[in-house]
């Protein structure tokens, strides 16, 4: 009785309020495109469809339901008296003949009907009838606290053969992929019934529209872009930076699309979660999901569903014919940049490459070498084995680059070339516009290099730190470079050592460490930049005070 009088003053509300109700006939269709898209390199797009409003309907049925993330799926209408009140997703199933398409299918269909088939030897009779196999039994759900999840059971598995009674009575077992060649008479089934459930978002609309379109905004997996480069070495002095956009798209059809690409660390802290109107997940497996954070544990997100406060606690992942024209120069938005729109067709399962931005910039050849912390003292002050041999000492070529262009880099493979010639490869670093990188060429077999500690002096119980007993030793580190080439190079020589920096020769920048800082000894980084002609050479040195425990 309740329920009676709930609906009919549901059906009155909506009289009284020009609100048309649920009803049983079909609502007018809206068919939408993909009108824009903004590609994201973490797998995800926002997507906005559009299509015409019916004039005059109060009721409309969108022809997609998208696997919407969670919170991001927003229904919106430009006639503002008929905004969009409520929306369902409802399934029709639709059945269509289709020809048969394997001896399976052929077979299925033909029960009853006499054949004959060629397999390893030929067989004359009539297609017995498939045993129906009733599967596992459901689960009872248990009644109690929390939400009741009735499980699914799996579909009947498919018999992977098929009974045969001959015209001597026998009956003879084949499997599908034993038969060559099937006859049957003309009153043989060559089609089936093909059931498709289709699925639709419906809307009620506050009033009968008039002129206008509806949108459909939503973040949706499966669409992507990646960036690659290459850098061009012009001349001595100069290089030509160019950037592609690779689009990945299997999700759904990009019909002229306004694809936008997107350079940053967004924060969608439900993209893995499914929109309940439109997932189709059971109520306990989306509480799981909201259980689930994005870097793996568990119990971040479930406040959404609880009346309580928490911390907003954000998780990143750090920074994947003739070409269009090149586009304008693109906006920022916030902490995130937008490239240029381009306009494209990208079927579903395509890939399409584009040219974003063509720009010179600055570069010079610098060589690195980076030396790692050899005094064998842990945090404590305490003396430990090395884990491994050292490995022989590297000095690598690298390009570093200015970006003077007008947009900024974004993180993304780079490939060097020089008169059609591949130099190397790396990756190319986010760099904003008017700033520096370093890019990788090649490791350098002609600027050599040799590293030596010595232990120069030892004193005995020399300080009393946190109630230890330390001795006090002196380190004198040596540095040797050699250019072996033909033209002069710049290098920079980092090096990290353990313990109180006292002289560096030449004088090198000394940075002390605040991260990992060890109670006895502090963690500090030299660097040295160097000019060597072609066949000079040099030592750079150092002396440092370290603290050992007893």
């Amino acid at each position: 009785m309740r329920m009676k009088t709930f609906l009919a003053l549901l059906v009155a509300f909506c009289a009284t309020s020009g609100i048309a109700a649920w009803g049983e006939d079909t609502p007018a269709l809206v068919e939408t495109e993909v009108a824009r898209v903004a590609l994201f390199k973490n797998g995800y797009g926002y997507f906005t469809c559009e299509g015409a409003l019916p004039r005059g309907a109060d009721r409309i049925r969108l022809d997609r339901v998208p696997l919407a993330a969670l919170g991001t799926l927003w229904i919106a209408s430009t006639d503002l008296d008929a905004s969009v009140v409520d929306a369902r997703v409802v399934r029709e199933t639709e059945t269509s003949v289709r020809p048969v398409t394997s001896f399976d299918e052929l077979i299925r269909n033909n029960v009853g009907k006499s054949v004959r088939i060629v397999a390893d030897e030929e067989f004359v009779g009539e297609i017995l009838p498939f045993p129906e196999s009733p599967g596992p039994e459901p689960d009872v759900p248990q009644l109690g606290h929390g939400p009741v999840h009735v499980p699914v059971p799996p579909p009947t598995p498919q018999a992977a053969f098929f009974l045969l009674r001959t015209a001597e009575g026998k009956v003879t077992a084949l499997r599908f992929g034993d038969v060559r060649r099937l006859e049957l008479d003309d009153d043989g089934v060559f089609a089936r019934e093909v059931e498709t459930e289709n699925r639709y978002l419906e809307c009620r609309l506050e009033s009968p529209a008039g002129e206008g379109a509806v949108f459909l905004h939503y973040l949706q997996a499966g669409a992507s872009w990646t960036p690659g480069y290459e850098i061009r070495l012009v001349d001595d002095d100069t290089a030509e930076v160019s950037l592609k956009a690779t689009v990945i798209n299997d999700v759904e059809d990009l019909v002229d699309a306004e694809l936008r690409f997107v350079v940053g660390y967004p924060n969608f802290m439900y993209a893995d979660v499914y929109e309940p109107l439109t997932g189709d997940q059971p109520l306990r497996e989306f509480l799981e999901a909201l259980s689930r954070r994005p870097d793996g544990g568990r119990g971040s997100r479930r406040a959404v569903m609880a009346q309580q406060a928490m911390s907003n606690v954000a998780y990143y992942e750090e920074e994947v014919g003739a070409m269009p024209a090149l586009p304008e120069q693109g906006e920022f938005k916030e902490d995130l940049f937008f490239y240029p729109p381009v306009t494209a067709t990208v079927k579903k399962g395509e890939r399409l490459s584009f040219v974003l931005s063509e720009s010179q910039s600055p570069y010079r050849h610098v060589y690195t070498w980076d030396v790692p912390d050899t005094i064998p003292l842990n945090r404590s002050g305490y003396y430990q084995q090395p884990e491994e041999e050292q490995a022989p000492e590297v000095i690598w070529h690298n390009l570093r680059i200015e970006n003077e262009g007008k947009q900024p880099w974004t993180t993304g493979p780079a490939l060097i070339v020089q008169d059609g010639l591949p130099l190397g490869q790396d990756m190319l670093k986010y760099t904003s516009v008017g700033g520096q990188t370093l890019v990788r060429i090649t490791k350098a077999t002609d600027v050599a290099a040799e590293k030596r500690e010595l232990e120069v002096e030892r004193t005995p119980n020399a300080k009393e730190i946190y109630g230890y007993r330390c001795d006090l030793i002196e380190v004198r580190g040596e540095l040797s470079l050699q250019n072996k080439r033909t033209q002069p190079v710049h290098v920079v020589v980092t090096k990290s050592v353990t313990g109180e920096v006292t002289s560096t020769t030449p004088e090198a920048k000394v940075s002390v460490r605040a991260e990992g800082l060890q109670p006895i000894n502090p963690r500090c980084v030299l660097e040295w930049e160097v000019d060597l002609d072609s066949g000079q050479d040099t030592k750079l040195t150092y002396d440092v005070d370290v603290y050992m425990r007893h």
